[in-house]
């Protein structure tokens, strides 16, 4: 439906800006793709280099999407990141980013 149209164009304009290869919009439930398109509009925005690589866990997920929000908290967006529901894979969360 609606939903699944939004989210498949979310992941096809993430993909087509970072020049990657997510196949679901819960793949980015890591927090890099949002952290990185973050550094595209506020270059060194997000520090990257303290970003898990490697996330393979919701706790994972958890540091790197708080690294997220306290980039976006310094730049004065004052956007909240749904971090409990996105670190877990909730796909409608990605609706909120």
């Amino acid at each position: 439906g609606c939903l699944l149209s939004l989210a498949q164009d979310m992941l096809h304009e993430l993909n087509s800006k970072l020049q990657t290869a997510y196949v679901a919009i819960e793949d980015c439930s890591d927090g890099l793709a949002y952290s990185h398109l973050m550094n595209l509009a506020h270059p060194h925005g997000v520090p990257v280099e303290s970003l898990n690589y490697e996330a393979v866990s919701v706790e994972d997920n958890i540091r790197n999407l708080t690294i997220l929000q306290t980039a976006l908290d310094g730049i004065g967006l004052g956007k909240r990141v749904p971090i409990m529901p996105l670190a877990q894979g909730d796909g409608d969360a990605h609706q909120l980013v």
